[in-house]
């Protein structure tokens, strides 16, 4: 290639399309006209899936970090609107169904005379346990992995708490355990079958393994039970954390064929105390994810002074 030849929009075309940044491009009529290499990686979403079509139209349906849909207000929205630039964490949906955290900034593109010719949106995958996924690939090599899920096992788990409850005690280091349940799973295997019951909880497993801290262990108990270990957790803290979880799994769901497959989860959550056991814990906070299945699933139970609900 002459250096003639080696123009700007080639030379820009070579490193967005290299570029580890998730980026897409809009036009004023909020149609997308670009997408990235890595904005395919990042949502499983390939550019013949949503080049050509309205960004509310694609399969991202983007969600707030209180679950609510995005559209309409989101950092391209706004940028279309005042010829600014903002940026907001949010939710996209993965094309295999389960949410992935994304910081999202949107730019404006101006052309000549400050005519607006579209938007350009960056984002970054928000998921920080690239630590967890390389324990994981570790361990597969030995008997703590939940084959199904990808998820550390119950063996694991048990071994885990015993060694954090010994912290606990000689360090006072805290930290909160998450008892989880898939609603209406038997429904699902039913209905549908056990293939699907079996991608049921391989999307549970991802919304778990997408959104994880690195400090934090999540593992699958049995099965459609799961146990979240949180680390460094205050009260409302360990809240703030289930209730995401729980809001994140009722906004994923399952695309088979024609049909989608939604599930929920009903979620039990307490800290750790002194007189504490693998299986006092455990059980406690087992028995509040049975006070969210009893009143409506779909919810988080806490033990806080007073055993709270939402």
């Amino acid at each position: 290639m002459t250096e003639s030849a080696f123009t700007q929009e080639i030379l820009y075309k070579h490193i967005l399309d290299n570029i580890s940044d998730g980026i897409y491009v809009i036009t004023p009529q909020r149609r997308i006209v670009y997408w990235n290499p890595a904005a395919e990686k990042i949502t499983g979403h390939t550019r013949q899936d949503v080049v050509g079509k309205t960004c509310c139209e694609t399969f991202l349906r983007q969600i707030d970090e209180e679950g609510q849909p995005s559209c309409g207000v989101c950092p391209g929205s706004l940028a279309l609107q005042d010829l600014t630039t903002h940026e907001k964490n949010v939710y996209f949906q993965h094309r295999d169904g389960f949410r992935v955290p994304v910081l999202l900034k949107a730019t404006p593109i101006l052309g000549p005379g400050g005519t607006l010719i579209g938007v350009a949106h960056i984002f970054q995958d928000n998921t920080t346990n690239e630590i967890i996924y390389q324990n994981l690939e570790e361990l597969k090599k030995q008997v703590y992995v939940d084959r199904l899920t990808g998820l550390f096992n119950r063996q694991y788990l048990e071994m885990r708490i015993s060694g954090k409850i010994d912290e606990f005690r000689r360090y006072n280091w805290k930290f909160g355990l998450i008892f989880i349940d898939v609603d209406h799973f038997k429904d699902v295997n039913d209905r549908y079958g056990h293939a699907a019951g079996d991608e049921i909880l391989r999307l549970v497993s991802q919304t778990f393994q997408a959104n994880t801290r690195p400090s934090d262990v999540f593992g699958r108990w049995g099965g459609e039970e799961f146990v979240g270990l949180i680390s460094s957790a205050e009260e409302q803290d360990l809240f703030k954390l289930a209730r995401r979880f729980r809001m994140l799994v009722a906004n994923s769901n399952l695309r088979r064929e024609s049909e989608v497959i939604h599930v929920t989860i009903s979620v039990g959550a307490t800290l750790v105390n002194l007189e504490d056991t693998v299986e006092s814990l455990v059980t406690r906070a087992d028995q509040l994810m049975y006070q969210s299945k009893q009143n409506g699933r779909n919810r988080v139970t806490m033990e806080f002074t007073n055993p709270l609900s939402t």
